[in-house]
């Protein structure tokens, strides 16, 4: 069912955009948006998740340290990347924007929104890794993090048991 259901979503999502019979490869699809981002979208049928990515950038070898500051500060509570999250492949240095949902969450409406807000952040942290451009998004995490954390103060409040993990 599960696999029928991303293939409707993918059928849907195709005739909205304009392509009829949208290609797959298996359980996966590529999408270039705007002449800019190359969407890969793929069901997982073992767990059931539809695993949405795209490349943005390659760490410069020069700029190593400030590169991975800024996007660890972006994934930060998910602030700067809109509840994605930006990871590097460790052997190519190559930047990746990802997210998942539940294909059984999936609607054809949530789907495209997904996808849509997916391909929006994907532009932006293209456009900002390219050069000293930050997404608004990235200053908002900035703010929170570090000193933020670093200042808060531990909770004294009795906690119930069975509700939350004391650290």
């Amino acid at each position: 069912m599960s696999q029928k259901h991303f293939d409707a979503l993918i059928e849907q999502f195709g005739a909205a955009i304009g392509i009829a019979d949208l290609p797959q490869d298996g359980d996966s699809c590529r999408l270039r948006f705007d002449d800019q981002v190359t969407v890969h979208i793929q069901y997982e049928p073992t767990d059931g998740w539809v695993e949405i990515s795209a490349d943005v950038a390659v760490v410069p070898e020069e700029k190593k340290a400030e590169f991975y500051e800024k996007l660890l500060s972006a994934n930060l509570f998910w602030l700067g990347t809109e509840g994605c999250t930006l990871a590097v492949e460790s052997v190519s240095g190559i930047v990746v924007l990802q997210t998942r949902e539940r294909v059984t969450d999936l609607q054809f409406a949530t789907f495209s929104s997904v996808v849509e807000q997916f391909v929006n952040t994907a532009t932006r942290w293209q456009t900002a890794l390219s050069g000293d451009v930050t997404p608004e998004k990235v200053d908002a995490a900035q703010d929170l993090a570090p000193d933020a954390i670093r200042e808060a103060e531990p909770s004294t409040e009795a906690l119930t048991p069975g509700t939350a993990i004391r650290v």
